[in-house]
């Protein structure tokens, strides 16, 4: 008994308006023998060919239907106990099922009286359902339940104001495990090409940066169909729980018995198995597209009242949107494809406006992904822009293999579904043009969240990335015809810097860097042709607080003239990594004479690393160096605290380019620095490893 009411306990907290009670026949001595009704046997390998030949833009199936007409008078066992109450319960055996599912036509309760549905081994339950759960249009439907057998179970009091009634009309029969109750994945799931989104409770590293919208997909049951989609806000923030898919994912199928499924994530970042979370059920059909264009529904979330501490303990977000008709750049789609566990899709290109099967031109936008792809079960996945606001509901796409160049996605497009929606999505007429999402109906206001930072903002929800921690200056002293003094007033810390030395004219090209703050406290700064100049302390001293010279920078020119030299693109980081804010840029004019200039040097030379590809990169990064005299040179990677972590080449060189690999398959993700130096010249490049 003790195990069974852990269970119900947990049935109250991941599903939507049920009692916190077990089923009378747990706890009764009930004497007559339950009735048992075994449905017509099927060919799944008929079925699952049929699936293989199901073309795009169709929902994904996981179960048989049958059609059916049980109910309190034509089935079941009836059982008056003791007190006078009466106990009902049904059987229903589909041979070979993963699961079963059960839809009602009619299904209207009176006070007091409670329905249950679970498995023939008593080990998960799904209810009480009560008069709560009563629908206007008197339509129902119940999770699906482990397993080939289904118990139905109605417990109803003496003196109850009318009889209950419960008709069923469908039974479905799950054929490929959607839920994962064996743990098999879901069905085939050989071909998903996109990433998961979870392992466990945390997010996988690369779904991190996306959570906000992650949290606001589901996967949509119909009734042995599945489809994906996501709730969206709406410019009153009011929290109103419509939900957005796809036409031909609703089409032909009546809402009030849908079911979505929140925060269903897999074990672990690798895994094809996880668990289905929370559900909610029932819908009122708010608008839709009708048609393929743009194949989009608009549902409101209506079954059942979840109490709002349990709502807000499920941590669902309202997804933002853009109508704009401009081509958007795109950054992610979150869905279940085959009905796995959540996935994600990344890009961050521009979509292409393009037609469904040769119908209307622009109704869609196409998509080609840098990473993923989607397959059935995707169908009515919600596209994000850059902003991560819905621009666009799935539709569908070619069936080729993951990787394939030919592999893309066609998402109906949300600008077109505006007249028809925006009395739901702006229901105060604004004339918005996007919105951005919410979990609690405040607007995300973005700003620096760290109350140690300079610009610490108390009103932010979302951490924009400003947050700096001190201030610092840095500015010319003195120039003479080879060399100029760098300055800097600081008030925090200095562990690293970083700023381009450039002039208006391209006369002078910086050539090293020595001495002052810098070097007194062990940094080593290198300097690039371009004008790039970075310090990184070698021995973890740091640059105090206060003002002096930074360093000293040689240069060396060929002509005469008059120019502006400018110190830009600085960074200044503390000992922690956090950025000290450097205000502005720092200019003057300065005359250039070749009479006066004591270098030697040709400014023509070039000593560059150059050709880097890819950027970024996992674990292999290429590279070429031009070297127009020869020398001795040394290629190392310097991670950004300045600490050497990698030689790649030590030796000499003769004129000509030469090539380089690295391989980082031992370094973690990160930025890192390929400096190479001779005796001359030093060029340094950055390179972002990410696995």
């Amino acid at each position: 008994m003790k195990s069974i009411q852990i269970l119900l306990l947990l049935s109250i907290i991941y599903s939507q308006s049920t009692l916190n009670t077990i089923p009378k026949s747990f706890s009764y001595d009930t004497k007559n023998q339950v009735s048992q009704i075994i449905m017509p046997e099927i060919n799944i390998d008929e079925l699952l060919i049929e699936d293989q030949n199901t073309t795009s833009g169709k929902p994904f199936r996981y179960g048989k239907i049958f059609d059916v007409d049980y109910n309190l008078n034509n089935s079941g066992t009836w059982e008056i106990l003791d007190d006078g109450s009466k106990l009902w319960r049904l059987e229903i055996k589909s041979d070979g099922a993963y699961s079963i599912g059960i839809e009602y036509d009619f299904f209207h309760l009176p006070r007091n009286s409670e329905f249950y549905v679970y498995d023939s081994n008593r080990e998960k339950v799904n209810g009480a359902y009560s008069y709560h759960n009563n629908q206007s249009d008197y339509l129902f439907a119940t999770p699906l339940v482990k397993g080939d057998v289904i118990v139905l179970e109605y417990y109803e009091p003496n003196n109850v104001e009318f009889e209950g009634q419960i008709y069923l009309s469908e039974v479905i029969h799950d054929y490929k495990d959607i839920m994962n109750f064996f743990d098999n994945g879901g069905g085939n799931n050989q071909r998903i090409c996109a990433t998961n989104t979870h392992g466990g409770n945390q997010l996988c590293p690369e779904a991190e940066p996306y959570e906000m919208v992650i949290n606001a997909t589901s996967w949509l049951d119909m009734g042995g169909f599945i489809c994906s989609g996501s709730m969206v806000n709406n410019t009153s923030y009011d929290l109103s729980k419509y939900y957005m898919t796809a036409w031909h994912c609703t089409n032909g199928d009546n809402p009030s018995t849908f079911r979505f499924y929140f925060n269903y994530g897999a074990y672990t970042c690798s895994s094809d198995n996880g668990t289905a979370g929370i559900n909610l059920y029932g819908s009122q059909l708010l608008a839709t597209s009708n048609g393929m264009d743009a194949d989009w529904t608009l549902l409101n979330i209506t079954g059942g009242n979840v109490p709002d501490d349990i709502w807000e303990s499920w941590e669902i977000f309202y997804a933002g949107w853009n109508r704009s008709t401009d081509n958007p750049i795109i950054s992610c789609a979150i869905h279940h494809p085959n009905g796995s566990p959540k996935r994600i899709n990344f890009d961050d290109d521009m979509a292409y406006s393009a037609s469904w099967n040769q119908g209307d031109p622009g109704t869609h936008w196409r998509v080609f992904w840098d990473n993923g792809g989607t397959q059935g079960g995707s169908s009515g996945c919600p596209l994000y822009d850059e902003d991560f606001r819905l621009v666009g509901v799935l539709s569908g796409g070619p069936d080729v293999p993951c990787g394939d160049p030919g592999s893309y996605d066609l998402y109906g497009k949300f600008d077109r579904a505006w007249n028809d929606v925006k009395q739901w999505l702006d229901p105060t007429d604004t004339g918005a043009m996007f919105v951005d999402g919410t979990y609690d109906g405040s607007m995300i206001v973005e700003g620096c969240m760290d109350p140690d930072a300079e610009n610490y903002n108390s009103d932010a929800n979302i951490d924009d990335g400003s947050c700096f921690y001190g201030l610092a200056d840095i500015y010319f002293g003195d120039i003479s015809s080879s060399n100029m003094t760098i300055m800097s007033f600081n008030s925090n810390e200095i562990a690293q810097f970083e700023f381009t030395i450039s002039d208006t004219q391209n006369l002078l090209t910086p050539t090293n860097a020595s001495g002052g703050l810098a070097e007194d406290n062990d940094f080593i700064v290198t300097v690039s042709n371009d004008g790039l100049v970075i310090g990184t302390s070698i021995s973890g001293n740091l640059i105090p607080i206060g003002e002096g010279i930074l360093t000293n920078i040689d240069y060396i020119f060929s002509t005469s003239g008059n120019t502006e030299v400018c110190i830009t693109n600085q960074k200044f980081y503390d000992i922690n990594g956090n950025e000290i804010l450097v205000p502005g840029d720092s200019c003057t004019t300065i005359e250039l004479d070749t009479e006066l200039s004591s270098s030697d040097l040709d400014k023509d030379l070039i000593f560059e690393i150059q050709n880097i590809y890819p950027n970024p990169f996992n674990p292999n990064v290429n590279f070429d160096l031009q070297v127009d005299t020869p020398d001795l040179v040394e290629i190392n990677v310097y991670d950004l605290k300045g600490n050497k972590v990698f030689e790649i080449f030590s030796g000499n060189l003769n004129t000509g380019i030469h090539s380089f690999n690295w391989d980082a398959n031992n370094f973690s993700t990160g930025l890192y620095i390929l400096s190479s130096t001779s005796s001359n010249f030093v060029s340094n490049q950055k390179v972002l490893l990410m696995k």
